[in-house]
């Protein structure tokens, strides 16, 4: 148990920075047209966020880009909170399997909150669009690169003591399961003030 929030830590510290070999240079195709770099983003409770805001608004200054956001339907009963998470006071566990009345809140939620999120990204102008995937965050990036080419995955995670996603080693998970590099924003927002009124 004390792994588990140790390892969220660590993903933290070494995934979260800025990093310069991560950055995508600006290409161009075979007939000299700037090429359209493509972004998954994965993200549920910080969705509304302004580190996520700021994340996609410094992609589209780097050149075209196109943004499929993914919001995986993991409900709220599968979030960790802080004192739980970092006393250990439960172990953490990947099979736990929601009910069914759960499971549809869960897609209910992430549907309003994917639609919000487009609005907001088109307002600034991005190109955005986006689905809802499966509770499981990693199988849901999975069944989003059987689907599409992406250049880079964008994981948004609440802070590491209280994201689930960094308490299962998400970040490293995708790094070591896909060819698509993975960058992790993490959300500034208390997880209280993004759930309160069932948002996510």
């Amino acid at each position: 148990m004390i792994v588990g929030v140790v390892g969220s830590l660590f993903a933290y510290l070494v995934l979260a920075r800025p990093s310069a070999d991560r950055t995508i240079e600006p290409s161009t195709t075979d007939r000299g047209v700037p090429a359209v770099h493509q972004y998954l983003v994965v993200a549920n409770h910080t969705l509304g966020g302004q580190e996520l805001l700021d994340a996609i608004r410094d992609r589209t200054a780097r050149g075209p880009a196109e943004f499929w956001v993914l919001v995986p339907a993991t409900p709220t009963t599968h979030l960790i909170n802080d004192f739980n998470a970092l006393s250990c006071a439960f172990p953490i566990e990947l099979d736990v399997l929601p009910s069914a009345r759960t499971r549809d809140e869960g897609i209910a939620d992430a549907k309003s909150s994917l639609d919000t999120e487009l609005h907001r990204l088109r307002e600034i102008g991005a190109t955005a669009d986006g689905a809802v995937g499966d509770p499981d965050p990693m199988r849901a990036i999975e069944e989003a690169l059987a689907q599409r080419r992406f250049d880079e995955i964008i994981l948004s995670t609440l802070p590491p003591g209280i994201s689930r996603w960094l308490a299962w080693d998400l970040p490293h998970r995708v790094r070591a399961r896909t060819d698509v590099p993975p960058t992790v924003i993490t959300s500034r927002i208390r997880a209280g003030e993004r759930l309160s009124g069932h948002r996510r």
